[in-house]
């Protein structure tokens, strides 16, 4: 059980990290975000 809900919460990360990752590639938005910026 606990297994289980550390994989699905790092397969959660990585989609949110995906997401974050094709936010930050749009044009524009990078010099608006900081948080873009490694």
């Amino acid at each position: 059980e606990a297994f289980h809900a550390m994989s699905l919460r790092h397969t959660c990360v990585l989609f949110i990290l995906e997401q974050f990752d094709k936010i930050c590639t749009r044009p524009g938005f990078l010099s608006a975000n900081p948080a873009c910026h490694p």
